[in-house]
């Protein structure tokens, strides 16, 4: 008899893009060879009623997605509701924030945390667990996990990453539990919109992202052949818009020029958004051939209009080539959806100011984070000591309250600063018109789903003030 598997995308009270997850997908397309598999996306659903719909069906293995660090706080109630349901299933969890706080999984209840890239660790343990069934001294020394052990976290070495990416599993739209994930998103967003990779990975070392150590600092590419691939399928499905979720689309600018001329040569017009570095596109005429291939949005990530900050985060750029890069998309037609962040221990007020100026002056789509020290950034080193509390209260995170710096004067002048630029955006009649009315579905989505995250963050900021007044007048009772 068939193994039972179930693999969850958590709830999540606030993030900026609401889509299907790739890594989640390959696993479950890899799973469907050996066994019989469920896939659930709670990435909308309130926690209480994801836990219920969750525990309803007993399975042999269940795998949480604990990517987002503003997810733990869901994945901890999985791990101790699931194995107080049912001890014998064994829970993994894989992605971002487990790969560099496998702790905060191991000791609520997961057995296992798949480290980095997942998937050819994920087919092993299949595999071994087909097989020999839940031996654990077997399971445990499979190269890639995190596991607990006498009360102390192992993590063995890791696996190799995949050198040809291409290999990785296609998505297949005829797959009805798979469809169902997708309809989901297709409502939310108004279109028949998925994500896409054309590479892994990224060669910088931004202080404030784990990206570079979650991918081994190593970056790889698919084929366009493998891409042109992809786009013929989503085509054939009438995907109507694509996300490519790279880190940098063009870090391989050769090889995204031979995407680009695939997807004209065959005449697959789908609009498609991504991910450029500042300097990694160096031919103009490179922009020339996103448009001409559907590209609709590109997104930069100046991050602050200061050079002094741009160093300190170990951004690989400069104002500079920020101006030229901006002038060269505008120049293609391409829209700019550009990202800043504001909360350095070191920033000034006034730099802050300028970040939020360079974005309404250059941008047409622009949203802004406040610097937070997720696990696996370098950033965290710099963290003082008296705030090394934050980095485990998860239910902080994504919510615009978090503050490195120890002058109260600066963290509250930050704190209304980034709220009065981001009403502003909200409040601008173009952008509320352009989230409503805009005929083109990409860009009328990128405006509208700005203001669905703002509300998901103004609800969870209240909700969380009111469980603070509720301490508070527990203490006062008392």
């Amino acid at each position: 008899m068939k193994k039972k598997i179930l693999l969850v995308q958590p709830s999540i009270d606030t993030c900026y893009e609401y889509i299907s997850s790739l890594g989640l997908i390959n696993l479950y397309l890899i799973a469907k060879k050996y066994c019989n598999v469920d896939f659930l996306d709670e990435t909308r659903v309130p926690l209480k009623k994801s836990i219920q719909k969750i525990c309803s069906k007993k399975y042999d293995i269940i795998g949480v997605s604990a990517n987002f660090t503003n997810a733990i706080p869901a994945c901890i109630q999985y791990g101790r509701q699931i194995k107080t349901v049912y001890p014998d299933t064994i829970l993994i969890a894989g992605g971002n924030h487990s790969t560099f706080s496998p702790e905060d999984l191991l000791f609520n209840g997961y057995d296992f945390v798949f480290l980095s890239e997942a998937e050819q660790t994920f087919e092993i343990f299949l595999n071994e667990y087909i097989k020999y069934g839940a031996d654990y001294d077997r399971l445990s020394k499979i190269a890639g996990l995190a596991y607990l052990q006498n009360n102390v976290v192992y993590k063995n070495r890791l696996m190799p990453l995949i050198e040809n990416i291409d290999e990785l599993p296609l998505l297949d739209f005829s797959d009805e539990k798979l469809n169902l994930i997708f309809n989901n998103y297709f409502e939310f967003s108004g279109m028949r919109y998925i994500t896409m990779e054309t590479s892994r990975g990224c060669i910088h070392n931004c202080n404030f992202c784990s990206t570079v150590k979650m991918w081994q600092n190593k970056y790889r590419f698919k084929s366009p052949d493998r891409v042109l691939k992809e786009f013929i399928e989503a085509k054939k499905n009438n995907i109507e818009s694509i996300l490519i979720v790279d880190d940098d689309f063009a870090l391989n600018e050769k090889n995204a020029q031979l995407i680009c001329e695939k997807i004209i040569e065959n005449k697959i017009y789908i609009p498609w958004s991504t991910t450029i570095g500042i300097n990694s596109i160096k031919d103009e005429h490179t922009y020339r051939l996103m448009k001409k291939a559907g590209c609709e949005i590109i997104n930069i990530c100046i991050e602050t209009a200061s050079d002094r900050l741009l160093k300190e985060y170990k951004k690989p750029f400069r104002l500079k080539h920020f101006y030229a890069t901006v002038n060269n998309i505008k120049n293609s037609g391409i829209k700019i959806h550009n990202h800043g962040i504001v909360g350095s221990a070191t920033e000034k007020i006034s730099e802050t100011i300028k970040t939020f100026y360079l974005l309404f002056k250059t941008s047409e789509l622009w949203h802004v984070s406040i610097l937070e020290p997720r696990p696996g950034a370098e950033i965290i080193k710099s963290l003082p000591k008296d705030k090394i509390y934050i980095l485990k209260k998860f239910e902080r995170f994504g919510k615009a309250n978090i503050f490195f710096s120890d002058n109260i004067f600066k963290t509250i002048t930050i704190y209304f600063l980034y709220r009065f630029f981001v009403f502003l955006y909200l409040i601008n009649p173009a952008h509320w018109l352009r989230a409503f009315f805009c005929k083109n579905k990409l860009v009328r989505y990128n405006y509208r789903i700005q203001y669905y995250i703002a509300m998901k963050v103004i609800f969870e900021n209240i909700k969380n003030a009111l469980k603070i007044k509720k301490q508070v007048e527990f203490f006062w009772k008392r």
